[in-house]
């Protein structure tokens, strides 16, 4: 069996990758759509020549040149060192990379890996600093790699070993259960554990009888007929708890058509856009366009559209209903939390 470095040293990072992904260069690097996740819009998949890497800034999934191919092909570190040995350095092809679209299968997939998985007591006392009711508590778990259960089959983040037996991926962290309008789990994120934590979809697209992500948006179901439109499934359960509307939390700012596609469905008397105020003049101009985009989308498809804003130092919209902060929606007046519970609903609420 060839050795780790020994292997590494004999494989191009860019040929193995380009191998299963159409590589554009950019300037030093390479540039292409990452084969473990539903990489729609900009690329971002990252080839680094000169130091033998890849990563994937949307779904965090990285390593080396051994990395990609185990990953890629559904198989060990060991198991691609035997085939390099043995001089097959093509291997078999890639593993067809499917999105889940079984909606039922994927809620009962997932609700059957929940019931397995307590909340660890660190992640517990992170989820009340932050603003959570001990009640709400119970929507989370502690996810972590490992053997799972056959009924997780068509769950994104779970695949098929060798010998037919099922394993969850992914790395050890909070696990956020994303809802879709009727309440059904479509997908889970992870917040990574440790100093400036990321978010990390649970995926498995590319891995035997795997599927990927597909990014959903996740609704958080309140009353009335004003929807909220934040940035981050926590943020959203946050926020609809405080508030008693409906909250969609979106993974990131840029994908607001997401939001756009389900406020046209739900068809609200009143969308309320509450993105993030960040302190970063150039990070807060990105989000104001982005804003500006939904806002227009939403006009267009006849939905009257409001902003929503606050006052103090608080970044986002979780952090100013903790804070007790009134927050102002385009001169309407304020709906307001004061000791965790919301004031003025019927602004809310619509």
């Amino acid at each position: 069996m060839a050795s780790i470095e020994a292997a590494k040293a004999a494989l191009s990072v860019v040929e193995v990758v380009g191998g299963s992904v159409r590589l554009r260069p950019l300037g030093s690097r390479w540039l292409g759509r990452c084969p473990f996740h539903e990489d729609r819009g900009r690329p971002n998949l990252v080839v680094f020549p000169a130091t033998q890497t890849w990563a994937c800034f949307a779904c965090g999934a990285q390593g080396d040149v051994l990395d990609f191919l185990g990953r890629v092909h559904g198989r060990s570190i060991s198991e691609v060192l035997q085939s390099i040995a043995a001089g097959d350095t093509a291997m078999p092809p890639p593993v067809r990379r499917t999105v889940a679209g079984n909606v039922p299968r994927v809620d009962a997939g997932f609700r059957a890996w929940m019931r397995t998985l307590p909340l660890a007591p660190a992640h517990a006392a992170q989820l009340r600093a932050r603003g959570f009711s001990p009640e709400a508590l119970r929507r989370y778990r502690t996810h972590r790699p490992g053997p799972a259960p056959d009924a997780v089959a068509g769950a994104p983040g779970f695949f098929q070993t060798p010998s037919g037996a099922w394993w969850a991926q992914g790395p050890a962290g909070l696990l956020i259960p994303i809802l879709d309008p009727d309440g059904r789990v479509a997908g889970a994120q992870i917040r990574m554990e440790g100093p400036g934590a990321r978010y990390r979809w649970l995926s498995s697209g590319g891995l035997p009888s795997g599927a990927a992500s597909g990014s959903p948006c996740h609704v958080a179901r309140g009353e009335g007929a004003t929807l909220w439109i934040t940035e981050g499934p926590l943020k959203a359960d946050l926020a609809r708890d405080r508030l008693g509307v409906t909250v969609l939390g979106l993974a990131g700012v840029s994908t607001w058509r997401q939001a756009w596609r389900l406020a046209v469905a739900l068809q609200p008397r009143l969308v309320v856009i509450a993105f993030d105020q960040d302190p970063d003049p150039a990070t807060r101009a990105v989000v104001r366009a982005q804003a500006d985009a939904l806002s227009q989308a939403c006009r267009s498809s006849e939905l009257p559209v409001a902003r929503a804003s606050w006052n103090g130092l608080a970044k986002g919209l979780d952090d100013a209903l903790r804070a007790g902060a009134a927050i102002r929606v385009d001169g309407q007046g304020y709906a307001s939390a004061e000791n965790g519970v919301a004031q003025k609903r019927d602004l809310a609420r619509g």
